[in-house]
């Protein structure tokens, strides 16, 4: 900007920084800077004194006479409020000063996106560490899964084996018995036959067989009866019989 109507006032050059007092009594408003925004805002109360420091980024123009400094050159002067009111340097000092706080605020703007960014990070590295977890995990468990089918499948194939191998052991169990009850009634069959064959022809001989044995009996009874006779007309008694024939006695004895 360009001071105008400025005479006897020393213009540094650029980037020279000047520190003035500014007097309460001698402004009547005051541009208040907002921390928080680049807003401003003009208030009318009385404030102490205050020290003002400008930056000057131009030359002065139309003021003869005045030295320039040097770069760098700080100089102190007093400086009315009346020379910022309504004026370009004043404009221009809202303009730097809403610069600054823009610049500020994007400072601290970036700086929370990175905080936020480096927050993402190990976020995303602790999703990234808990998924790979996960995985690992979830991999186990498909093997074991996988193994648990393999096994399940093997005994599906036991169990339709045993199967098998028990209809086929009811099947042999049912055919055996079926060839024992056979050979059984054949068995019946053959014993019945063979007692009817034994019975005619063994029958008559076993007839025979009886009768002479009684024939013999009956005739050992009447020997014995005779001989009784005899030994009784001889004078002989049972003893003497015995001991000359000891089977005399069980003859006699069966006699009766």
């Amino acid at each position: 900007s360009h001071a105008v109507n400025a005479p006897f006032v020393l213009v540094p050059e650029t980037g020279t920084k000047i520190t003035s007092p500014v007097r309460d009594s001698e402004c009547t408003k005051i541009v208040k800077v907002d921390s928080t925004s680049p807003s401003y805002s003009a208030k009318s109360d009385v404030l102490p004194l205050v020290m003002t420091e400008a930056m000057v980024t131009s030359h002065a123009v139309n003021a003869p006479s005045v030295p320039v400094l040097e770069t760098g050159t700080k100089i102190t002067s007093p400086v009315h409020a009346s020379m910022f009111h309504n004026s370009d340097s004043t404009e221009a000092v809202k303009a730097d000063v809403a610069v600054s706080a823009a610049e500020a605020a994007e400072k601290v703007h970036v700086g929370e996106m990175d905080a936020l960014k480096q927050k993402n990070d190990l976020e995303l590295k602790d999703v990234n560490v808990v998924a790979c977890s996960l995985k690992s995990q979830n991999d186990d468990l498909v093997d074991q899964v996988h193994a648990l089918e393999t096994t399940c499948f093997g005994l599906r194939a036991q169990v339709s084996g045993y199967e098998r191998l028990k209809e086929q052991i009811e099947e042999f169990q049912d055919a055996q018995m079926n060839i024992v009850n056979d050979k059984m009634a054949k068995l019946d069959v053959d014993l019945l036959e063979m007692a009817l064959h034994l019975e005619e022809k063994f029958y008559p001989q076993l007839h025979t067989t009886i009768s002479s044995r009684s024939r013999a009996i009956e005739k050992g009874m009447q020997d014995g009866l005779s001989d009784g006779i005899d030994q009784r007309k001889a004078g002989r008694n049972l003893e003497d019989v015995v001991a000359y024939n000891p089977v005399a006695e069980a003859d006699y004895s069966f006699a009766l």
